[in-house]
């Protein structure tokens, strides 16, 4: 062991290291929860050549045609502001909180729409093979 190097202990959950085993076993992979959108929030659009004014939030750039956004009616121009009451300020944010779900999950969404605020509830599915 190199000097001044300390060892780090990480844990798993027990439950959670069952549920990818599960998975694993079943599917031969760890199913991911999807809404079905394309998204820049205003750092990643500029990456893009993209200028957004957004002070919070993640713009809608893409629906994907039959999936959880385009069935719970979100459009092209929408900027998701909050997952389930949580605000959402940028990309990482939202990849996060729908992280915590699983396929199946319900969730509410808080959109900005043409200046007014609505509320969208749509139910996860699984993140389609070729979109991991």
């Amino acid at each position: 062991v190199a000097n001044g190097v300390e060892g780090i202990g990480l844990a798993i959950p027990s439950n959670a290291v069952q549920n990818v085993i599960s998975a694993i076993m079943e599917k031969g992979y760890v199913p991911r929860p999807y809404l079905g959108v394309s998204i820049f929030d205003q750092q990643s659009a500029a990456r893009y050549g993209y200028q957004l004014n957004l002070k919070k939030g993640v713009y809608i750039f893409q629906v994907v045609p039959g999936g959880p956004a385009d069935q719970a009616g979100l459009r092209k121009g929408d900027v998701i502001t909050a997952i389930d009451g949580d605000d959402i300020k940028g990309v990482s944010d939202l990849r996060a909180k729908i992280a915590e779900h699983s396929v199946g999950d319900k969730v509410e969404l808080t959109i900005q729409r043409g200046g007014q605020e609505r509320k969208a509830s749509l139910t996860l599915e699984e993140m389609p093979q070729d979109n991991r």
